[in-house]
Protein backbone atom coordinates (compact mmCIF):
# COMPACT_ATOMS: atom_id res chain seq x y z
CA UNK A 1 0.00 0.00 0.00
CA UNK A 2 2.79 2.37 0.91
CA UNK A 3 4.59 1.88 -2.42
CA UNK A 4 1.47 1.65 -4.58
CA UNK A 5 0.84 4.14 -7.36
CA UNK A 6 -2.52 5.22 -5.92
CA UNK A 7 -0.98 5.99 -2.52
CA UNK A 8 1.76 8.05 -4.19
CA UNK A 9 -0.83 9.93 -6.25
CA UNK A 10 -2.93 10.53 -3.10
CA UNK A 11 0.16 11.71 -1.20
CA UNK A 12 1.06 14.04 -4.07
CA UNK A 13 -2.52 15.38 -4.11
CA UNK A 14 -2.40 15.93 -0.33
CA UNK A 15 0.92 17.77 -0.66
CA UNK A 16 -0.43 19.92 -3.49
CA UNK A 17 -3.66 20.72 -1.62
CA UNK A 18 -1.83 21.43 1.62
CA UNK A 19 0.68 23.63 -0.23
CA UNK A 20 -2.04 25.50 -2.10
CA UNK A 21 -4.10 25.88 1.08
CA UNK A 22 -1.05 27.10 2.98
CA UNK A 23 -0.24 29.60 0.24
CA UNK A 24 -3.85 30.80 0.13
CA UNK A 25 -4.01 31.13 3.93
CA UNK A 26 -0.68 32.91 3.99
CA UNK A 27 -1.78 35.28 1.25
CA UNK A 28 -5.17 35.84 2.93
CA UNK A 29 -3.46 36.47 6.27
CA UNK A 30 -1.03 38.84 4.65
CA UNK A 31 -3.83 40.67 2.89
CA UNK A 32 -5.92 40.76 6.07
CA UNK A 33 -3.00 42.12 8.08
CA UNK A 34 -2.21 44.66 5.39
CA UNK A 35 -5.86 45.72 5.39
CA UNK A 36 -5.92 45.91 9.17
CA UNK A 37 -2.76 48.00 9.18
CA UNK A 38 -4.27 50.29 6.55
CA UNK A 39 -7.41 50.72 8.69
CA UNK A 40 -5.22 51.51 11.69
CA UNK A 41 -3.27 54.01 9.63
CA UNK A 42 -6.51 55.65 8.53
CA UNK A 43 -7.70 55.73 12.14
CA UNK A 44 -4.43 57.30 13.25
CA UNK A 45 -4.70 59.81 10.44
CA UNK A 46 -8.18 60.75 11.69
CA UNK A 47 -6.81 61.38 15.19
CA UNK A 48 -3.97 63.53 13.86
CA UNK A 49 -6.44 65.33 11.62
CA UNK A 50 -8.44 66.17 14.75
CA UNK A 51 -5.27 67.50 16.33
CA UNK A 52 -4.50 69.60 13.26
CA UNK A 53 -8.07 70.86 13.11
CA UNK A 54 -8.00 71.80 16.79
CA UNK A 55 -4.63 73.55 16.30
CA UNK A 56 -5.89 75.49 13.33
CA UNK A 57 -9.11 76.40 15.15
CA UNK A 58 -7.29 77.74 18.18
CA UNK A 59 -4.89 79.61 15.89
CA UNK A 60 -7.87 81.19 14.15
CA UNK A 61 -9.33 82.18 17.51
CA UNK A 62 -6.07 83.89 18.41
CA UNK A 63 -6.14 85.81 15.20
CA UNK A 64 -9.76 86.91 15.79
CA UNK A 65 -8.89 88.29 19.24
CA UNK A 66 -11.14 85.99 21.18
CA UNK A 67 -8.47 85.36 23.79
CA UNK A 68 -7.37 88.16 26.15
CA UNK A 69 -3.71 87.75 25.48
CA UNK A 70 -2.49 90.29 28.09
CA UNK A 71 -4.37 88.61 30.94
CA UNK A 72 -3.19 85.16 29.83
CA UNK A 73 0.42 86.33 29.60
CA UNK A 74 0.24 87.91 33.07
CA UNK A 75 -1.25 84.75 34.49
CA UNK A 76 1.53 82.71 32.82
CA UNK A 77 4.25 84.85 34.29
CA UNK A 78 2.69 84.57 37.69
CA UNK A 79 2.68 80.76 37.43
CA UNK A 80 6.29 80.71 36.33
CA UNK A 81 7.30 83.11 39.09
CA UNK A 82 5.49 81.06 41.69
CA UNK A 83 7.28 77.93 40.53
CA UNK A 84 4.16 76.10 39.36
CA UNK A 85 5.46 76.06 35.84
CA UNK A 86 4.15 77.29 32.53
CA UNK A 87 2.16 74.12 31.93
CA UNK A 88 -0.29 75.14 34.64
CA UNK A 89 -1.11 78.45 33.01
CA UNK A 90 -4.19 78.98 30.87
CA UNK A 91 -2.10 80.45 28.07
CA UNK A 92 -0.27 77.12 27.68
CA UNK A 93 -3.55 75.35 27.02
CA UNK A 94 -4.48 78.13 24.59
CA UNK A 95 -1.37 77.50 22.48
CA UNK A 96 -2.75 76.12 19.13
CA UNK A 97 -0.44 73.10 18.87
CA UNK A 98 -0.93 72.29 22.55
CA UNK A 99 -4.71 72.53 22.13
CA UNK A 100 -4.45 70.24 19.10
CA UNK A 101 -2.48 67.48 20.74
CA UNK A 102 -4.42 67.80 24.00
CA UNK A 103 -7.69 67.19 22.21
CA UNK A 104 -6.21 64.33 20.16
CA UNK A 105 -4.61 62.82 23.25
CA UNK A 106 -7.90 62.90 25.08
CA UNK A 107 -9.69 61.18 22.19
CA UNK A 108 -6.87 58.61 21.86
CA UNK A 109 -7.07 57.90 25.56
CA UNK A 110 -10.75 57.10 25.25
CA UNK A 111 -9.92 54.71 22.35
CA UNK A 112 -6.98 53.11 24.17
CA UNK A 113 -4.40 54.51 21.74
CA UNK A 114 -1.00 55.82 22.75
CA UNK A 115 -0.76 59.42 21.46
CA UNK A 116 2.57 61.19 21.66
CA UNK A 117 4.38 64.34 20.58
CA UNK A 118 7.82 63.60 19.21
CA UNK A 119 10.38 66.26 18.28
CA UNK A 120 14.10 66.74 18.24
CA UNK A 121 15.40 69.35 20.71
CA UNK A 122 11.96 69.63 22.27
CA UNK A 123 11.54 71.93 25.32
CA UNK A 124 9.96 68.92 27.03
CA UNK A 125 12.79 66.47 27.01
CA UNK A 126 10.33 63.58 27.31
CA UNK A 127 9.15 64.38 23.76
CA UNK A 128 12.62 63.88 22.28
CA UNK A 129 12.68 60.27 20.85
CA UNK A 130 16.38 60.05 21.43
CA UNK A 131 15.72 60.08 25.17
CA UNK A 132 13.48 57.02 24.90
CA UNK A 133 15.61 54.22 26.25
CA UNK A 134 13.19 51.53 25.17
CA UNK A 135 12.51 52.28 21.50
CA UNK A 136 14.26 55.58 20.86
CA UNK A 137 16.34 54.43 17.90
CA UNK A 138 13.33 53.27 15.92
CA UNK A 139 11.27 56.42 16.72
CA UNK A 140 14.20 58.75 15.94
CA UNK A 141 14.73 57.06 12.57
CA UNK A 142 11.05 57.51 11.74
CA UNK A 143 11.11 61.20 12.64
CA UNK A 144 14.26 61.71 10.61
CA UNK A 145 12.69 59.96 7.61
CA UNK A 146 9.46 62.00 7.91
CA UNK A 147 11.32 65.32 8.19
CA UNK A 148 13.37 64.53 5.07
CA UNK A 149 10.22 63.42 3.25
CA UNK A 150 8.33 66.67 4.01
CA UNK A 151 11.34 68.83 3.12
CA UNK A 152 11.53 66.97 -0.21
CA UNK A 153 7.93 67.94 -0.92
CA UNK A 154 6.42 64.60 -0.06
CA UNK A 155 3.57 63.55 2.18
CA UNK A 156 3.46 64.91 5.73
CA UNK A 157 2.56 61.50 7.18
CA UNK A 158 4.50 58.26 7.63
CA UNK A 159 3.71 54.83 9.08
CA UNK A 160 5.97 51.95 9.93
CA UNK A 161 5.68 48.68 11.90
CA UNK A 162 8.00 48.12 14.82
CA UNK A 163 8.48 44.37 14.50
CA UNK A 164 10.46 44.17 17.70
CA UNK A 165 7.51 45.41 19.77
CA UNK A 166 4.74 44.50 17.31
CA UNK A 167 3.43 48.09 17.17
CA UNK A 168 2.34 50.33 14.31
CA UNK A 169 3.81 53.85 14.52
CA UNK A 170 2.05 56.65 12.66
CA UNK A 171 3.63 60.14 12.44
CA UNK A 172 2.06 63.36 11.12
CA UNK A 173 4.36 66.33 10.73
CA UNK A 174 3.63 69.50 12.76
CA UNK A 175 4.02 72.63 10.64
CA UNK A 176 4.62 75.91 12.44
CA UNK A 177 2.38 78.88 11.71
CA UNK A 178 2.48 82.57 12.74
CA UNK A 179 1.00 81.86 16.14
CA UNK A 180 3.92 79.55 16.90
CA UNK A 181 6.56 82.13 16.08
CA UNK A 182 5.66 84.20 19.16
CA UNK A 183 7.53 81.63 21.19
CA UNK A 184 9.71 79.90 18.59
CA UNK A 185 10.49 82.70 16.13
CA UNK A 186 13.47 84.99 15.78
CA UNK A 187 15.09 86.02 19.08
CA UNK A 188 15.01 89.62 17.90
CA UNK A 189 11.24 89.56 18.25
CA UNK A 190 11.47 88.52 21.89
CA UNK A 191 8.71 90.18 23.91
CA UNK A 192 11.10 90.56 26.82
CA UNK A 193 13.91 91.91 24.65
CA UNK A 194 16.34 89.25 25.82
CA UNK A 195 15.75 86.67 23.07
CA UNK A 196 13.36 84.66 25.20
CA UNK A 197 9.67 84.08 25.01
CA UNK A 198 7.09 84.89 27.64
CA UNK A 199 7.75 81.58 29.40
CA UNK A 200 11.44 82.29 29.67
CA UNK A 201 12.59 79.80 26.97
CA UNK A 202 15.16 80.87 24.41
CA UNK A 203 13.53 81.40 21.00
CA UNK A 204 14.80 79.00 18.28
CA UNK A 205 14.46 81.29 15.24
CA UNK A 206 12.07 79.00 13.34
CA UNK A 207 9.99 80.24 10.44
CA UNK A 208 6.42 79.90 9.33
CA UNK A 209 5.87 76.50 7.63
CA UNK A 210 8.85 74.78 9.22
CA UNK A 211 8.42 71.17 10.48
CA UNK A 212 8.97 70.85 14.19
CA UNK A 213 8.28 67.33 15.38
CA UNK A 214 5.18 65.27 14.68
CA UNK A 215 2.08 63.80 16.18
CA UNK A 216 2.86 60.18 16.90
CA UNK A 217 0.34 57.42 17.46
CA UNK A 218 1.47 53.98 18.60
CA UNK A 219 -1.11 51.31 17.80
CA UNK A 220 -0.46 47.80 19.11
CA UNK A 221 -0.85 44.99 16.58
CA UNK A 222 -1.49 42.28 19.14
CA UNK A 223 -5.22 42.68 18.77
CA UNK A 224 -4.85 42.48 15.01
CA UNK A 225 -2.78 39.32 15.40
CA UNK A 226 -5.50 37.89 17.60
CA UNK A 227 -8.01 38.57 14.85
CA UNK A 228 -5.67 36.98 12.31
CA UNK A 229 -5.21 33.94 14.55
CA UNK A 230 -8.96 33.72 14.94
CA UNK A 231 -9.32 34.04 11.18
CA UNK A 232 -6.78 31.27 10.66
CA UNK A 233 -8.47 29.08 13.23
CA UNK A 234 -11.87 29.57 11.64
CA UNK A 235 -10.34 28.97 8.23
CA UNK A 236 -8.75 25.75 9.42
CA UNK A 237 -11.94 24.67 11.15
CA UNK A 238 -13.85 25.18 7.92
CA UNK A 239 -11.08 24.20 5.53
CA UNK A 240 -9.86 21.00 7.14
CA UNK A 241 -13.23 19.21 6.94
CA UNK A 242 -13.68 20.42 3.37
CA UNK A 243 -10.13 19.30 2.60
CA UNK A 244 -10.77 15.93 4.25
CA UNK A 245 -14.04 15.49 2.34
CA UNK A 246 -12.34 16.49 -0.90
CA UNK A 247 -9.45 14.12 -0.31
CA UNK A 248 -11.90 11.34 0.58
CA UNK A 249 -13.83 11.94 -2.65
CA UNK A 250 -10.56 12.09 -4.56
CA UNK A 251 -9.44 8.82 -2.93
CA UNK A 252 -12.70 7.11 -3.86
CA UNK A 253 -12.41 8.35 -7.42
CA UNK A 254 -8.72 7.35 -7.51
CA UNK A 255 -9.54 3.94 -6.10
CA UNK A 256 -12.32 3.34 -8.59
CA UNK A 257 -10.57 4.80 -11.63
CA UNK A 258 -6.95 3.81 -11.03
CA UNK A 259 -6.17 1.55 -8.07
CA UNK A 260 -8.81 -1.16 -8.58
CA UNK A 261 -8.23 -1.45 -12.39
CA UNK A 262 -4.46 -1.48 -11.87
CA UNK A 263 -4.79 -4.17 -9.20
CA UNK A 264 -6.97 -6.19 -11.54
CA UNK A 265 -4.42 -5.71 -14.31
CA UNK A 266 -1.51 -6.64 -12.00
CA UNK A 267 -3.42 -9.67 -10.67
CA UNK A 268 -4.12 -10.99 -14.16
CA UNK A 269 -0.52 -10.43 -15.19
CA UNK A 270 0.67 -12.16 -11.98
CA UNK A 271 -1.62 -15.13 -12.66
CA UNK A 272 -0.15 -15.48 -16.14
CA UNK A 273 3.44 -14.92 -14.98
CA UNK A 274 3.43 -16.97 -11.77
CA UNK A 275 0.40 -19.27 -12.21
CA UNK A 276 -0.07 -22.34 -14.39
CA UNK A 277 0.95 -20.54 -17.58
CA UNK A 278 -2.62 -20.12 -18.86
CA UNK A 279 -2.14 -18.02 -21.99
CA UNK A 280 -5.85 -18.18 -22.85
CA UNK A 281 -6.75 -15.77 -20.06
CA UNK A 282 -7.50 -12.14 -20.94
CA UNK A 283 -8.03 -9.07 -18.78
CA UNK A 284 -10.86 -7.64 -20.87
CA UNK A 285 -11.17 -4.16 -19.30
CA UNK A 286 -13.73 -2.23 -21.35
CA UNK A 287 -12.34 1.21 -20.57
CA UNK A 288 -11.34 4.07 -22.82
CA UNK A 289 -8.73 5.53 -20.49
CA UNK A 290 -5.04 4.73 -20.21
CA UNK A 291 -5.64 1.74 -17.92
CA UNK A 292 -8.05 0.24 -20.46
CA UNK A 293 -5.53 0.88 -23.24
CA UNK A 294 -2.78 -0.78 -21.19
CA UNK A 295 -5.07 -3.76 -20.53
CA UNK A 296 -5.92 -3.98 -24.23
CA UNK A 297 -2.23 -3.86 -25.17
CA UNK A 298 -1.52 -6.62 -22.64
CA UNK A 299 -4.34 -8.75 -24.06
CA UNK A 300 -2.91 -8.31 -27.56
CA UNK A 301 0.57 -9.14 -26.27
CA UNK A 302 -0.80 -12.26 -24.51
CA UNK A 303 -2.56 -13.24 -27.77
CA UNK A 304 0.72 -12.91 -29.69
CA UNK A 305 2.54 -14.97 -27.05
CA UNK A 306 -0.29 -17.53 -27.22
CA UNK A 307 0.00 -17.82 -31.02
CA UNK A 308 3.80 -18.02 -30.80
CA UNK A 309 3.66 -20.80 -28.19
CA UNK A 310 1.03 -22.61 -30.30
CA UNK A 311 3.35 -22.45 -33.33
CA UNK A 312 6.24 -23.65 -31.15
CA UNK A 313 4.11 -26.57 -29.91
CA UNK A 314 3.29 -27.62 -33.47
CA UNK A 315 6.80 -27.17 -34.80
CA UNK A 316 8.36 -28.80 -31.72
CA UNK A 317 6.27 -31.90 -32.32
CA UNK A 318 7.25 -31.97 -36.00
CA UNK A 319 10.91 -31.39 -35.23
CA UNK A 320 10.83 -34.06 -32.51
CA UNK A 321 9.32 -36.59 -34.94
CA UNK A 322 11.87 -35.64 -37.60
CA UNK A 323 14.70 -35.93 -35.08
CA UNK A 324 13.53 -39.38 -34.02
CA UNK A 325 13.28 -40.46 -37.67
CA UNK A 326 16.73 -39.06 -38.45
CA UNK A 327 18.13 -40.81 -35.39
CA UNK A 328 16.54 -44.13 -36.45
CA UNK A 329 17.69 -43.83 -40.07
CA UNK A 330 21.16 -42.70 -38.98
CA UNK A 331 21.48 -45.75 -36.75
CA UNK A 332 20.32 -48.00 -39.59
CA UNK A 333 22.74 -46.31 -41.99
CA UNK A 334 25.56 -46.65 -39.47
CA UNK A 335 24.76 -50.34 -39.04
CA UNK A 336 24.63 -50.88 -42.83
CA UNK A 337 27.83 -48.92 -43.31
CA UNK A 338 29.54 -51.07 -40.67
CA UNK A 339 28.35 -54.22 -42.41
CA UNK A 340 29.50 -52.85 -45.80
CA UNK A 341 32.87 -52.00 -44.32
CA UNK A 342 33.22 -55.56 -43.02
CA UNK A 343 32.13 -56.97 -46.40
CA UNK A 344 34.57 -54.72 -48.24
CA UNK A 345 37.34 -55.85 -45.94
CA UNK A 346 36.48 -59.44 -46.85
CA UNK A 347 36.48 -58.49 -50.56
CA UNK A 348 39.81 -56.81 -50.06
CA UNK A 349 41.23 -59.97 -48.51
CA UNK A 350 39.81 -62.03 -51.42
CA UNK A 351 41.34 -59.60 -53.93
CA UNK A 352 44.69 -59.92 -52.21
CA UNK A 353 44.38 -63.69 -52.58
CA UNK A 354 43.39 -63.29 -56.25
CA UNK A 355 46.40 -61.03 -56.73
CA UNK A 356 48.63 -63.67 -55.24
CA UNK A 357 47.08 -66.34 -57.46
CA UNK A 358 47.38 -64.09 -60.52
CA UNK A 359 51.05 -63.62 -59.75
CA UNK A 360 51.49 -67.36 -59.47
CA UNK A 361 49.56 -67.85 -62.72
CA UNK A 362 51.75 -65.30 -64.46
CA UNK A 363 54.83 -67.02 -63.12
CA UNK A 364 53.47 -70.38 -64.23
CA UNK A 365 52.71 -68.97 -67.68
CA UNK A 366 56.24 -67.68 -67.92
CA UNK A 367 57.55 -71.05 -66.88
CA UNK A 368 55.25 -72.74 -69.44
CA UNK A 369 56.55 -70.42 -72.13
CA UNK A 370 60.10 -71.27 -71.13
CA UNK A 371 59.20 -74.97 -71.20
CA UNK A 372 57.63 -74.55 -74.64
CA UNK A 373 60.81 -72.96 -75.91
CA UNK A 374 62.82 -75.79 -74.51
CA UNK A 375 60.40 -78.21 -76.17
CA UNK A 376 61.01 -76.44 -79.42
CA UNK A 377 64.73 -76.76 -78.94
CA UNK A 378 64.34 -80.41 -77.97
CA UNK A 379 62.15 -81.26 -80.96
CA UNK A 380 65.20 -81.97 -83.03
CA UNK A 381 66.46 -84.59 -80.62
CA UNK A 382 63.81 -86.98 -81.78
CA UNK A 383 62.13 -89.85 -80.17
CA UNK A 384 64.31 -90.00 -77.10
CA UNK A 385 62.58 -86.82 -75.98
CA UNK A 386 59.04 -88.15 -76.53
CA UNK A 387 58.85 -89.48 -73.01
CA UNK A 388 59.91 -86.12 -71.65
CA UNK A 389 57.44 -84.48 -74.04
CA UNK A 390 54.65 -86.59 -72.62
CA UNK A 391 55.62 -85.53 -69.14
CA UNK A 392 55.80 -81.90 -70.17
CA UNK A 393 52.40 -82.16 -71.86
CA UNK A 394 50.96 -83.71 -68.72
CA UNK A 395 52.44 -80.86 -66.68
CA UNK A 396 51.03 -78.38 -69.18
CA UNK A 397 47.60 -80.00 -68.94
CA UNK A 398 47.77 -79.92 -65.16
CA UNK A 399 48.84 -76.23 -65.14
CA UNK A 400 46.08 -75.46 -67.62
CA UNK A 401 43.54 -77.07 -65.35
CA UNK A 402 44.92 -75.01 -62.45
CA UNK A 403 44.73 -71.82 -64.50
CA UNK A 404 41.19 -72.75 -65.49
CA UNK A 405 40.27 -73.04 -61.85
CA UNK A 406 41.96 -69.72 -61.09
CA UNK A 407 40.12 -68.05 -63.95
CA UNK A 408 36.87 -69.47 -62.59
CA UNK A 409 37.72 -67.98 -59.22
CA UNK A 410 38.49 -64.64 -60.93
CA UNK A 411 35.14 -64.77 -62.71
CA UNK A 412 33.37 -65.49 -59.43
CA UNK A 413 35.22 -62.66 -57.74
CA UNK A 414 34.35 -60.35 -60.64
CA UNK A 415 30.70 -61.39 -60.38
CA UNK A 416 30.68 -60.79 -56.61
CA UNK A 417 32.53 -57.49 -57.06
CA UNK A 418 29.95 -56.43 -59.64
CA UNK A 419 27.16 -57.29 -57.22
CA UNK A 420 28.88 -55.37 -54.43
CA UNK A 421 29.35 -52.39 -56.76
CA UNK A 422 25.63 -52.50 -57.59
CA UNK A 423 24.74 -52.64 -53.89
CA UNK A 424 27.15 -49.79 -53.19
CA UNK A 425 25.52 -47.72 -55.97
CA UNK A 426 22.08 -48.38 -54.48
CA UNK A 427 23.25 -47.35 -51.00
CA UNK A 428 24.94 -44.25 -52.46
CA UNK A 429 21.68 -43.30 -54.18
CA UNK A 430 19.87 -43.67 -50.86
CA UNK A 431 22.48 -41.49 -49.13
CA UNK A 432 21.70 -38.60 -51.48
CA UNK A 433 24.28 -35.80 -51.64
CA UNK A 434 26.54 -37.50 -49.10
CA UNK A 435 26.78 -40.66 -51.30
CA UNK A 436 27.72 -39.04 -54.61
CA UNK A 437 31.45 -39.72 -54.15
CA UNK A 438 30.73 -43.22 -52.99
CA UNK A 439 28.60 -43.81 -56.12
CA UNK A 440 31.50 -42.78 -58.37
CA UNK A 441 33.85 -45.23 -56.62
CA UNK A 442 31.22 -47.98 -56.87
CA UNK A 443 30.85 -47.34 -60.63
CA UNK A 444 34.65 -47.61 -61.10
CA UNK A 445 34.72 -50.84 -59.09
CA UNK A 446 31.92 -52.18 -61.26
CA UNK A 447 33.83 -51.27 -64.45
CA UNK A 448 36.96 -52.96 -63.13
CA UNK A 449 34.94 -56.04 -62.21
CA UNK A 450 33.47 -56.19 -65.72
CA UNK A 451 36.92 -55.82 -67.26
CA UNK A 452 38.26 -58.54 -64.96
CA UNK A 453 35.37 -60.81 -65.97
CA UNK A 454 36.02 -60.14 -69.66
CA UNK A 455 39.75 -60.82 -69.30
CA UNK A 456 39.07 -63.94 -67.25
CA UNK A 457 36.65 -65.22 -69.91
CA UNK A 458 39.22 -64.67 -72.65
CA UNK A 459 41.90 -66.31 -70.52
CA UNK A 460 39.64 -69.26 -69.87
CA UNK A 461 38.94 -69.64 -73.56
CA UNK A 462 42.64 -69.58 -74.29
CA UNK A 463 43.39 -72.04 -71.52
CA UNK A 464 40.60 -74.34 -72.72
CA UNK A 465 42.07 -74.15 -76.18
CA UNK A 466 45.50 -74.94 -74.73
CA UNK A 467 44.01 -77.87 -72.86
CA UNK A 468 42.44 -79.24 -76.03
CA UNK A 469 45.70 -78.91 -77.85
CA UNK A 470 47.58 -80.51 -74.97
CA UNK A 471 45.15 -83.40 -75.13
CA UNK A 472 45.73 -83.64 -78.88
CA UNK A 473 49.48 -83.64 -78.21
CA UNK A 474 49.04 -86.43 -75.71
CA UNK A 475 46.97 -88.46 -78.13
CA UNK A 476 49.44 -88.07 -80.87
CA UNK A 477 52.43 -88.65 -78.58
CA UNK A 478 52.41 -92.26 -79.70
CA UNK A 479 52.40 -91.05 -83.26
CA UNK A 480 55.27 -88.59 -82.65
CA UNK A 481 57.40 -90.46 -84.98
CA UNK A 482 54.86 -89.88 -87.72
CA UNK A 483 54.16 -86.26 -87.02
CA UNK A 484 57.46 -85.20 -85.49
CA UNK A 485 57.79 -82.70 -88.28
CA UNK A 486 54.66 -81.00 -87.08
CA UNK A 487 55.89 -80.67 -83.41
CA UNK A 488 58.04 -77.69 -84.13
CA UNK A 489 55.15 -75.70 -85.57
CA UNK A 490 52.78 -76.76 -82.81
CA UNK A 491 55.38 -76.01 -80.14
CA UNK A 492 55.87 -72.55 -81.59
CA UNK A 493 52.11 -72.00 -81.53
CA UNK A 494 51.92 -73.18 -77.92
CA UNK A 495 54.80 -70.88 -76.94
CA UNK A 496 53.02 -67.91 -78.54
CA UNK A 497 49.76 -68.77 -76.77
CA UNK A 498 51.58 -69.14 -73.50
CA UNK A 499 53.25 -65.76 -73.98
CA UNK A 500 49.82 -64.26 -74.58
CA UNK A 501 48.53 -66.02 -71.47
CA UNK A 502 51.49 -64.62 -69.51
CA UNK A 503 50.78 -61.10 -70.85
CA UNK A 504 47.08 -61.47 -70.05
CA UNK A 505 47.87 -62.75 -66.55
CA UNK A 506 50.19 -59.80 -66.02
CA UNK A 507 47.47 -57.35 -67.17
CA UNK A 508 44.96 -59.15 -65.00
CA UNK A 509 47.32 -58.76 -62.06
CA UNK A 510 47.55 -54.99 -62.67
CA UNK A 511 43.75 -54.78 -62.94
CA UNK A 512 43.33 -56.72 -59.74
CA UNK A 513 45.84 -54.36 -58.08
CA UNK A 514 43.76 -51.37 -59.18
CA UNK A 515 40.59 -53.05 -57.97
CA UNK A 516 42.30 -53.81 -54.67
CA UNK A 517 43.34 -50.17 -54.28
CA UNK A 518 39.82 -48.98 -55.16
CA UNK A 519 38.31 -51.42 -52.72
CA UNK A 520 40.78 -50.22 -50.04
CA UNK A 521 39.71 -46.61 -50.67
CA UNK A 522 36.09 -47.72 -50.72
CA UNK A 523 36.67 -49.47 -47.40
CA UNK A 524 38.17 -46.29 -45.91
CA UNK A 525 35.29 -44.18 -47.24
CA UNK A 526 32.78 -46.70 -45.94
CA UNK A 527 34.43 -46.64 -42.54
CA UNK A 528 34.38 -42.82 -42.56
CA UNK A 529 30.72 -42.91 -43.60
CA UNK A 530 30.00 -45.35 -40.82
CA UNK A 531 31.69 -43.06 -38.28
CA UNK A 532 29.81 -40.03 -39.67
CA UNK A 533 26.58 -41.99 -39.56
CA UNK A 534 27.23 -42.91 -35.94
CA UNK A 535 28.02 -39.26 -35.08
CA UNK A 536 24.87 -38.19 -36.96
CA UNK A 537 22.87 -40.77 -35.01
CA UNK A 538 24.28 -39.46 -31.70
CA UNK A 539 23.59 -35.85 -32.73
CA UNK A 540 20.09 -36.72 -33.88
CA UNK A 541 19.45 -38.51 -30.62
CA UNK A 542 20.71 -35.49 -28.64
CA UNK A 543 18.56 -33.17 -30.77
CA UNK A 544 15.59 -35.44 -30.19
CA UNK A 545 16.19 -35.28 -26.43
CA UNK A 546 16.53 -31.49 -26.48
CA UNK A 547 13.38 -31.12 -28.57
CA UNK A 548 11.58 -33.39 -26.12
CA UNK A 549 12.71 -31.16 -23.23
CA UNK A 550 11.70 -28.05 -25.22
CA UNK A 551 8.31 -29.58 -25.94
CA UNK A 552 7.96 -30.44 -22.26
CA UNK A 553 8.77 -26.82 -21.31
CA UNK A 554 6.35 -25.43 -23.91
CA UNK A 555 3.61 -27.76 -22.73
CA UNK A 556 3.74 -26.04 -19.33
CA UNK A 557 1.86 -23.15 -21.01
CA UNK A 558 -1.84 -23.62 -21.44
CA UNK A 559 -2.96 -22.75 -24.96
CA UNK A 560 -6.11 -23.17 -26.99
CA UNK A 561 -5.92 -26.67 -28.51
CA UNK A 562 -8.23 -25.65 -31.35
CA UNK A 563 -5.72 -22.93 -32.26
CA UNK A 564 -2.92 -25.54 -32.20
CA UNK A 565 -4.95 -27.81 -34.49
CA UNK A 566 -5.67 -24.91 -36.83
CA UNK A 567 -1.98 -23.98 -37.01
CA UNK A 568 -1.06 -27.62 -37.69
CA UNK A 569 -3.59 -27.77 -40.55
CA UNK A 570 -2.28 -24.51 -42.04
CA UNK A 571 1.30 -25.77 -41.83
CA UNK A 572 0.31 -29.07 -43.45
CA UNK A 573 -1.39 -27.18 -46.30
CA UNK A 574 1.70 -25.02 -46.82
CA UNK A 575 3.99 -28.08 -46.88
CA UNK A 576 1.70 -29.87 -49.33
Amino acid sequence: MRNSLSSRVLLAAILVLVTVSAVLLWNSTRSYRAGAEQLMVEKAAAFTAVADAAKNHVSALHKSGVFKTEELVAELRQKVASGEGYAKAKLYEAIPVVAGWASAKEAAKREGIDFRITAFDARNKDNDPRNDTGNGVFRASLLTELTAQVQAGGSDSLSRVDTANNNLHYLRAIRLDASCLACHGEPSTSPTGDGRDIAGFRMEGWKDGDVHGAYELVLPLAHCDEHIASFLGQGLLLGLPVLAIGLGAFWLMLRRSLRDPLRQLAGSMRDIAEGDGDLTRRIGLARADEVGQAAGMFDRFAARIHDTIAHVVVMSGDVDSASRMISKESQRLAHGASQNAATIQEINAALEEITSQAERAAKASEEAASAANQAKESAGRGNQEVVRLDQAMAAIQESSNTVTRIVSVIQDVSFQTNLLALNAAVEAARAGEAGKGFAVVAEEVRNLAQRSATAATETRQLIEEACRRAENGARIAGEVTKVLGQIDAQTTQVATSLNEVAATASGQRESVDQVSKGVTGLSQTTQDNAASAEELAVTAEQSSGRMARLLQMVETFKVDRSAVARIAEEQAKQES
